[in-house]
C-alpha cells in the first residue's frame, strides 16, 4: 500500500471514530440506543478491517487469535442474556488497542486530531447552550448550577450530551495534552491550552479540578514505573476500602461519620454505591461474574441529591466508571485492568503519565469515559501505552 494512501487510511478510521460519536448526540436518548449501538458496530467492523489489513508479523497472530476469543465470548455473552453494550465495549476497547500497536503515529497527529474534534464540540455546543439550554438538560436553570464568585456569578456551561460532566473532563484532557505532550508548542496549541481552560471555568466542576491538580502533581512525584505502579493500586484499593466500609455501615444520617463525610465529598453518589452493590451481592451468580449480568431495570436504585431537587428519580449510572466496568462484566473488568496496568508499567513515562493519572483520578466520580460515548479517552491512552517513543526516552517530548 502506497504510504500516502497508509496515511490516509488510518486517519479515516480515526475520525470516523470521533464522527461516529458526534453524530450519535443528536440522535439518541436514553430510552433508545440503537442507534449508538449500530454506529459503534461500525467502528468494530472498521477497525477490524484496518487490524487485518496488517498482518505483517507473528505477533499480530496472536492478535487475531484473542481478537476470535473475545468475538466468541462475547455471543456466548449475548446468548446468555447479557446486555448487547457490553460485548461492544469491551471489543471496542481491545481494537482500539490493537489499532495504535500497528498503525504508527506521530505526537502532533493525535494533538491535531484531539484539537480539530474538541474544537468543533465546544463551538457547537456553545451556539446550542446560548440559543435552546434547556432542549438538552432540563435543570439547566437551577440555582444549584450557578456558579457564584463573589464579583460575579454565572450558569454553568452544559454540552450538546446534555451536562457539564461530559465538558469539564474532556476539556482538562485537552488542556493536559497540549501541555505536556507537545515541546515545541505553537500559537494554536496555546490558543486550545486557554480554549480548554476557559471551559473549565466555564462548566467548573470538581472531577477535572481535582484531576488536573493529581495529574500535574504526579509529574513531580512519581519518578518511575515502580512507583507509578504503586501509586495506581494505592488509589484503587483506597477505592475498595472505602466501599467496604460503606456497604458496612450505609446510613447518611445521624452522628458525623465516614458514611457522611462520603456522602458529602462525592455528592450523594456514595449512597448510590452502597444501593449497587447490594445488588450486586444479592443477585450475581457464578456465571453472573464470569459473563456479566447488568441492566438498567436490575441496577435502577433511588437518587439521593444534596440540594433536595429531583425527587423519587431513579439512576442505574454509579457515576464511576471502574463500577460500572466491573457490574457489567467483572471478569473481563479484571483482566482488562490487569492488562492496562501492565501497559503503563511497561511503557511508563512522566510526561504521559500525568495524562493517565488525570483519566484514572476523573473515572472516580465519571462513568462515561470509557464507554461507547466520546472515544477520545480510549484514543488517547491506546496511543500513549503503545507509542514506542515514550516507552524509549523517558524525557521525550
Amino acid at each position: 500500500m502506497p504510504k500516502n494512501m497508509f496515511l490516509e487510511f488510518k486517519l479515516i478510521i480515526l475520525y470516523y471514530l470521533y464522527f461516529s460519536f458526534f453524530l450519535t448526540v443528536f440522535l439518541i436518548n436514553r430510552k433508545s440506543l440503537g442507534v449508538q449501538y449500530f454506529f459503534n458496530l461500525t467502528d468494530i467492523v472498521l477497525l477490524i478491517s484496518g487490524c487485518l489489513f496488517l498482518k505483517k508479523d507473528s505477533e499480530n497472530k496472536w492478535n487475531l487469535v484473542i481478537l476470535i476469543a473475545i468475538i466468541l465470548f462475547s455471543f456466548l455473552s449475548i446468548l446468555k442474556g447479557t446486555h448487547i453494550n457490553t460485548p461492544i465495549l469491551y471489543l471496542k476497547i481491545y481494537l482500539i488497542f490493537i489499532f495504535f500497536k500497528l498503525y504508527s503515529f506521530t505526537v502532533y497527529e493525535i494533538i491535531n486530531f484531539l484539537n480539530k474534534t474538541y474544537f468543533v464540540y465546544t463551538i457547537i455546543s456553545l451556539i446550542v447552550y446560548h440559543t435552546v439550554p434547556t432542549l438538552f438538560y432540563s435543570l439547566a436553570d437551577h440555582e444549584l448550577n450557578y456558579v457564584d464568585l463573589g464579583f460575579t456569578k454565572y450558569l454553568v456551561f452544559h454540552s450538546i450530551e446534555g451536562g457539564a460532566s461530559t465538558i469539564d473532563s474532556y476539556s482538562a484532557l485537552i488542556f493536559l495534552s497540549n501541555i505536556f505532550l507537545i515541546k515545541d508548542k505553537n500559537k494554536k496549541h496555546y490558543f486550545f491550552i486557554f480554549l480548554s481552560l476557559l471551559m473549565i471555568i466555564y462548566s467548573l466542576k470538581m472531577t477535572p479540578l481535582v484531576g488536573l491538580i493529581a495529574g500535574v502533581l504526579t509529574y513531580y512525584l512519581i519518578r518511575n514505573k515502580y512507583s507509578s505502579l504503586i501509586y495506581l493500586l494505592f488509589i484503587l484499593t483506597a477505592f475498595i476500602i472505602a466501599l467496604n466500609l460503606l456497604f458496612i455501615n450505609p446510613k447518611v444520617y445521624g452522628p458525623i461519620r465516614f458514611s457522611s463525610v462520603m456522602y458529602v465529598v462525592t455528592h450523594a453518589r456514595s449512597m448510590i454505591w452502597v444501593q449497587q452493590l447490594e445488588i450486586l451481592v444479592k443477585t450475581y451468580t457464578l456465571k453472573d461474574y464470569f459473563f456479566g449480568n447488568f441492566t438498567s431495570e436490575l441496577f435502577s436504585v433511588k437518587a439521593y441529591q444534596l440540594g433536595g431537587f429531583e425527587k423519587n428519580v431513579y439512576y442505574d449510572n454509579p457515576h464511576n466508571t471502574y463500577l460500572l466496568l466491573f457490574f457489567k462484566a467483572p471478569l473481563l473488568f479484571i483482566i482488562y485492568y490487569m492488562k492496562y496496568l501492565n501497559l503503563i508499567f511497561k511503557q511508563f513515562n512522566r510526561r504521559t503519565f500525568v495524562i493517565i493519572s488525570f483519566i484514572g483520578i476523573a473515572c472516580l466520580s465519571n462513568s462515561s469515559l470509557i464507554s461507547l460515548g466520546n472515544p477520545v479517552y480510549l484514543i488517547i491512552l491506546a496511543f500513549l501505552l503503545t507509542h514506542q517513543e515514550f516507552k524509549i526516552n523517558n524525557s521525550a517530548l
